[in-house]
């Protein structure tokens, strides 16, 4: 045991006299570590981030799509000829069934402008009883009323961030502003939500307009989905089975999705999971590229120190004792490496976190981790091999 500490020592002495070689060895590692940290954390945040916002929507909601999305958002999904239109959402409506309210809804990307300032924002036409589907909670103002949608009048609720971009400070109440070519009235700012992750649309930048004035200024004619609230989370299977048998009589079991927010979270979740293990994948790649610089160094050590090698050998040190002392150089700048990559990866994820939403995993974490401490193990018994199998007279001689 003792003979080991003094490996360990030798080994140590080694990288210190060697300070700035040893860091930059490492620097592979502490990249490597961090980025699969960071990027872990991003693609985990999104998943937060959506869930989230699918609860404060409420919950025993129903989703109509257009579209197969049974196997998930897909291709097939975005290329659907499917039109959802308001016989089908009177189909729905006609039904008896325990339905607390039903909205049908259209989303139009379009600019809005006040005097010289514009912002990109989504627009959503909804029917007046989208504010009792959905909870729609706003910092001011009210939601329009029926009547304002029967007569297709131009008002709005905007977005928090729509109100900072383009009013700049003004009291936007009462204030009229374009869309769409045509001037809407402000009726109401929606609470603040928090941005969109990963460059997605938050509720802040989205502006909501009667669905009957939207449909006449954008030329919509068809719905992007239709949202159903059950009275109870029990009714919510009854309430699917029920759309779909009324729907087949209009389209193709293939034609439309009848989802509720369990499925659809989940779908969302194997497609965030699957774009988080693509992250971390392609982070991790840098660890390889580490532990190659870390054999390339260490083959350079052995050949530098051959004297030093061929010394220890004639006093009376055996190969296992010089193979111990490389992979323990090897492994304690992986190890090195990867605590202070470690470091760096939450001192990343809190600074992206100012931009969008990031969760630091402990799976992550601990993977890095592990991955980086084996690199050192794999990458440090070739040069470790190869300084013990060095003949003592040789290495003294050279």
């Amino acid at each position: 045991m003792l003979f080991n500490l003094e490996i360990f020592k030798v080994a140590l002495r080694s990288l210190w006299a060697n300070k700035v070689r040893s860091f930059l060895t490492m620097l592979g590692i502490i990249i490597g570590v961090a980025a699969v940290i960071t990027l872990v954390s991003i693609g985990a945040g999104l998943k937060v981030y959506i869930a989230d916002q699918f609860e404060a929507l409420g919950s025993n909601l129903i989703y109509i799509y257009p579209g197969d999305l049974s196997s998930g958002f897909g291709e097939r999904a975005m290329i659907s000829q499917t039109r959802l239109e308001n016989q089908h959402r009177q189909a729905i409506d006609r039904l008896d069934l325990p339905i607390g309210a039903i909205s049908a809804l259209v989303q139009i990307a379009d600019q809005a402008k006040y005097k010289e300032n514009t912002f990109n924002t989504i627009v959503f036409g909804v029917e007046s009883a989208y504010s009792q589907v959905v909870n729609v909670d706003l910092e001011m103002g009210r939601f329009f009323t029926e009547s304002e949608e029967e007569r297709r009048r131009r008002v709005a609720i905007v977005g928090s961030r729509v109100v900072e971009e383009i009013f700049s400070g003004i009291d936007p109440l009462g204030k009229s502003f374009f869309l769409g070519g045509s001037a809407f009235e402000v009726v109401g700012i929606l609470e603040e939500q928090g941005g969109g992750a990963m460059g997605s649309s938050s509720v802040d930048d989205t502006v909501i307009v009667p669905l009957k004035t939207a449909e006449l200024i954008f030329a919509q004619e068809d719905y992007g989905a239709i949202i159903v609230k059950a009275e109870s989370e029990s009714d919510i299977d009854q309430i699917k089975a029920a759309i779909k048998k009324e729907l087949l009589d209009y389209f193709d079991e293939e034609d439309f999705s009848v989802l509720d927010q369990r499925q659809i979270l989940n779908q969302i979740d194997n497609i965030l999971g699957m774009l988080t293990l693509a992250l971390g994948g392609i982070a991790a790649i840098s660890l390889l590229v580490g532990g190659i610089g870390i054999m390339n160094i260490m083959l350079v050590s052995v050949t530098e120190r051959t004297a030093e090698i061929g010394l220890r050998k004639a006093v009376g040190a055996q190969n296992k004792d010089i193979l111990v002392q490389f992979i323990i150089e090897s492994v304690f700048l992986s190890i090195v490496g990867g605590s202070i990559g470690v470091i760096f990866g939450f001192l990343g994820s809190l600074l992206i976190g100012s931009f969008l939403q990031t969760t630091v995993t402990p799976w992550s974490v601990f993977l890095a981790f592990s991955i980086s401490s084996l690199i050192g193990v794999v990458f440090g018994v070739a040069p470790a091999r190869k300084a013990a199998r060095l003949d003592p007279i040789e290495a003294l001689r050279y």
